[in-house]
């Protein structure tokens, strides 16, 4: 597998530079001692702090990562040397070259465009399998914040995805609700047919990404469009019965609301995750599907009582009271006025309730 042995081949390319009357030598010696170990395709990776010497004798000059379970470590000082190598070596190489070095650098430089480029071409040439690049970027992901924030990590899965998936079809126009912030009628089609299985993993992915990098961003942006894969799934749907897999989507999204609640209860100063989390309220909303957790009545009925709790909790979090603010708006004027009085019985801050909630009265 790719995965397993990209760290040693690189690893033979920067011995080779540094000793060239020896090349043939440090290559045959790599290749006994460095490849036998990473066969099996790693399951996690992690750059970790300090160079080598610091990892001893997990690493050493024959092996200097540290392999514990298939969970690869790669020490800091090492990475960018090799990454120095690998730069060098990439200019001129071919293609089997580039496979074996643009991990190295993506990992090192995770800004590396040119390095993206190359392996998307090889993907679309059928060089590089989608579901390989899939799992190799999946790791990277989780192992690197700084390649977990960046806004062409989600934009290369997402393209990857349309590559590997045929279109979703709409049995007819004009069936597709249009909520704001979703895909209109005509960019459903758009959407990848991708599997329920595959749409779970990638929301778990995503999550991981936004512990190693708070607020990211480009990570929720993804994750909107994992949800408006599924969305598109449902709506597109216009057969009488529907196909086994619809009530099952209807799931996985009502689930993701149950995450990002619990997500929001345990950063409640993400933005991002209330932004989304309210969106799903105004899909409800608009009647295209019903994704209130107990399957009866309207979503956004149990996020006021959720975003309630929470300003209770802690006041002092503009975003729980711009939470509370999103899903009172959708809300009937009475829900409101009960709102106000119960935050006034509770002695919340005076200024909080007339800023973000009695305007709505």
């Amino acid at each position: 597998m790719e995965d397993g042995y990209w760290i040693s081949h690189s690893s033979d390319c920067d011995a080779k530079q540094r000793n060239p009357n020896d090349g043939q030598k440090a290559s045959s010696a790599s290749t006994n001692k460095q490849v036998p170990s990473l066969e099996q395709p790693s399951v996690s990776i992690e750059i970790l702090p300090g160079g080598v010497e610091q990892w001893s004798p997990q690493a050493s000059e024959d092996f200097p990562f540290v392999l514990v379970d298939n969970n690869l470590g790669i020490p800091q000082k090492l990475l960018y040397k090799l990454y120095l190598s690998a730069v060098a070596l990439y200019k001129n190489a071919d293609d089997h070259t580039i496979l074996t070095l643009s991990p190295v650098i993506l990992l090192a430089n995770p800004a590396h465009q040119t390095a993206l480029n190359a392996r998307k071409r090889l993907v679309a040439s059928g060089a590089l399998q989608s579901e390989e690049e899939l799992n190799l970027v999946a790791l990277l992901i989780g192992g690197s914040k700084e390649f977990a924030k960046q806004s062409i990590t989600w934009d290369h899965r997402r393209w990857l995805f349309r590559h590997l998936y045929e279109r979703i079809e709409v049995a007819e126009a004009g069936l597709v609700a249009e909520p704001p912030g979703w895909a209109t009628s005509e960019e459903v089609s758009l959407f990848p047919m991708i599997p329920l299985g595959t749409l779970e993993q990638e929301c778990q992915l995503i999550r991981r990404a936004c512990e190693l990098y708070p607020r990211n961003y480009h990570a929720w942006v993804h994750y909107h469009w994992v949800l408006n894969v599924a969305q598109a799934v449902v709506v597109s749907n216009s057969r009488e019965p529907p196909d086994p897999g619809f009530e099952d989507h209807i799931r996985f999204l009502r689930q993701e609301v149950s995450q990002l609640r619990g997500w929001i209860d345990r950063h409640v100063s993400d933005y991002s995750a209330v932004h989304l989390l309210c969106s799903m309220a105004m899909l409800d909303c608009a009647g295209a599907l019903q994704l209130a957790e107990s399957g009866r009545g309207r979503l956004v009925d149990e996020l006021v009582g959720h975003a309630q709790g929470l300003v209770l909790c802690y006041p002092s979090h503009e975003t729980l009271w711009l939470y509370l603010r999103n899903v009172l708006s959708l809300s009937l004027p009475n829900v409101i006025y009960d709102i106000v009085n119960q935050l006034r019985r509770e002695h919340m801050p005076s200024v909080a309730i007339e800023k973000y909630i009695a305007s709505l009265v």
